[in-house]
């Protein structure tokens, strides 16, 4: 968890002065920063990984302030605490991408080689730069290289990532690898439905979940309804209808946990389609 209390920064021989409140970025949650150019982006995450130190305030990580510690401490803790992309990669010229991506290992987190290597090859599957394994990162495109920081923040499983617009230089395809799916289950006005129907039609975007749209009920003509596999729509209420209803849902949802729970086949099944797998799998197995 990031936690940031009523800090204040500003850089030497500089009218610039950031101030901010308070600001809490719970665990497994995602947090987008926006604001104009100069306004403090990248001033703030610098901050919240303890790279500056505020005038006054505290700057905590799960508990621990970064705020207050030491160049070397700092250094440690983000190393096994803190996945940072930077947004001009910072990328060691003369490694390879695999020792780019490794960069951890060879920073102080030796005795978890095996384990790093294994994710951030992992990784370099994912984002499509497994095969420039051995390659210089002046080989690379802009794009490459952003993959390369993307796999090396991630590649220690950090508890947080500070990610200085991480899919500005990608093209669609590899940004929709990094950014995977759109959900949106808060309200309709948050997403701008006009330019999600865009991105979803250009392959921006490979997909969007939602259960809130700009016009409640929404027009049986949206776009969005006309996209088959790419967008998965429900009502907002989706469980307040006749067949899911408080009273049967209970009944109902007892009986067939205890069906499966004894590898029987469960009798109130909204997608039959899965039944085959479902059976072939846990008929017969109890787990009472």
């Amino acid at each position: 968890m990031l936690r940031v209390e009523e800090i204040e920064f500003q850089y030497p021989q500089s009218d610039y002065r950031l101030r901010i409140d308070r600001f809490v970025c719970q665990a497994a949650q995602a947090t987008a920063i926006v604001g104009p150019s100069g306004c403090g982006k990248t001033t703030f995450l610098n901050l919240a990984a303890g790279i500056l130190h505020p005038s006054r305030g505290v700057v905590s990580v799960d508990g621990v302030e970064v705020s207050s510690l030491g160049d070397a401490m700092g250094a440690t803790f983000r190393l096994t605490r803190i996945g940072l992309i930077f947004q001009e990669f910072e990328l060691v010229e003369h490694l390879a991408v695999g020792e780019n991506i490794l960069l951890p290992v060879h920073l102080g987190l030796r005795s978890q080689r095996p384990a790093i290597e294994a994710e951030a090859k992992r990784l370099a599957e994912h984002t499509g730069i497994a095969g420039y394994w051995r390659m210089h990162p002046r080989n690379l495109s802009h794009g490459e290289r952003q993959r390369v920081a993307i796999c090396r923040a991630l590649s220690t499983k950090p508890s947080l990532v500070l990610a200085d617009e991480p899919t500005g230089n990608l093209d669609p395809r590899n940004k929709r690898r990094v950014l995977d799916v759109m959900i949106n289950t808060a309200r309709g006005p948050v997403i701008d439905e006009l330019e999600l129907i865009k991105a979803l039609q250009e392959d921006r975007i490979a997909g969007a979940a939602m259960d809130v749209f700009e016009q409640e009920p929404i027009d049986l003509d949206n776009p969005l309804l006309k996209m088959g596999d790419k967008v998965f729509a429900t009502p907002h209420m989706a469980a307040n209808n006749h067949g899911a209803g408080i009273g049967p849902g209970i009944v109902w949802g007892t009986a067939d946990v205890l069906h499966a729970l004894r590898g029987e086949v469960p009798e109130h099944v909204f997608n039959p389609e899965v039944l085959p797998r479902w059976k072939e799998r846990f008929e017969g197995r109890s787990a009472l």
